[in-house]
């Protein structure tokens, strides 16, 4: 049943999915270990900033 309704919503056009490559994806940094310099790069795809 919840697949249709994604389907539904996805053919309407009101959300669409799109691929986000691993290099570019903020998420990573919460979901993956990764390096200092790929959190780095994460930190600031989402804008964060370090604050003393």
């Amino acid at each position: 049943v919840r697949f249709y309704f994604v389907w539904e919503i996805l053919d309407e056009g009101d959300i669409k999915l799109l691929k986000i490559h691993t290099s570019e994806n903020p998420a990573d940094m919460l979901t993956k270990v990764v390096s200092g310099v790929k959190f780095a790069h994460c930190k600031a795809l989402l804008h964060v900033l370090h604050v003393a």
